[in-house]
């Protein structure tokens, strides 16, 4: 009786350690998601860094043994006394793939690569813990988007935030703004045709800008060849009397 009391005093410390560890990881994520979203160019890349490095140490924590850790745990997982990251990880992938709301990027196709090549690395990585789950391939299939949603995030992040190409200079103009509603007001402008972009884009812009812009308003842009390939764009500052890009024109 002794030893069953020791052994679950010990197996109740590691729970709670875990508990603590993923408590760590959330508030690191989300301190770095903040510098993402609001700490300005200068925090972008170490915060990226961090983002990009805690999911990985998930992971590690997912297979390590004995099994404390989950992504995404379910109601009738057996090892009931796993400790879910999926708080933290998400707040990982959403800032990798949204926190840098100034870049653009020209085309998805390789965007899509990546994700699917990460999701599937991930999958591969905690098979041997998910299998634990009864529901083995709903785990798998959480696995799959939350790895591939972190592939997306951190292949535009490697692609643009250490670029430091000369970028080629375009001009353009509104065509059309319009609000979206939900949590909150997301302002869009669209932009005519420009450059390579032969079709009507759309930017997500602060409120700001957003009042500061009509339709037929000029609009600069820096079009940048991207450090994995991917060409990214971004909004610059017109010179106010030629109405280019002020720092050269294309």
């Amino acid at each position: 009786m002794a030893q069953t009391n020791d052994a679950d005093a010990k197996q109740d410390d590691k729970i709670a350690n875990a508990q603590m560890v993923n408590f760590v990881l959330s508030g690191l994520a989300v301190v770095a998601a903040l510098c993402m979203w609001m700490g300005g160019a200068t925090l972008h890349v170490p915060s990226a860094i961090v983002l990009a490095l805690l999911p990985v140490v998930m992971i590690c924590l997912v297979n390590k043994r004995p099994l404390l850790y989950a992504v995404g745990t379910r109601r009738r997982d057996p090892l009931e006394q796993r400790t879910d990251l999926i708080f933290a990880f998400f707040v990982c992938v959403a800032s990798l793939a949204f926190g840098n709301q100034d870049v653009h990027f020209l085309g998805t196709e390789m965007l899509l690569e990546y994700a699917l090549l990460v999701g599937l690395l991930g999958c591969l990585v905690v098979y041997s813990a998910a299998r634990q789950n009864p529901q083995v391939w709903s785990a798998m299939f959480c696995m799959l988007l939350c790895a591939g949603f972190y592939g997306w995030g951190l292949a535009g992040v490697v692609d643009s935030l250490p670029d430091k190409s000369p970028p080629a200079h375009f001009s353009t103009t509104v065509v059309y703004r319009n609000e979206s509603h939900g949590r909150g007001t997301t302002y869009h402008l669209t932009l005519a045709p420009w450059g390579p972009a032969q079709w009507s884009d759309s930017l997500t812009v602060s409120h700001a800008v957003y009042d500061s812009t009509a339709i037929g308003t000029p609009i600069c842009l820096e079009l940048h060849p991207g450090l994995l390939h991917l060409p990214w764009y971004r909004m610059v500052e017109c010179d106010s009397t030629s109405q280019q890009p002020a720092t050269g024109d294309q």
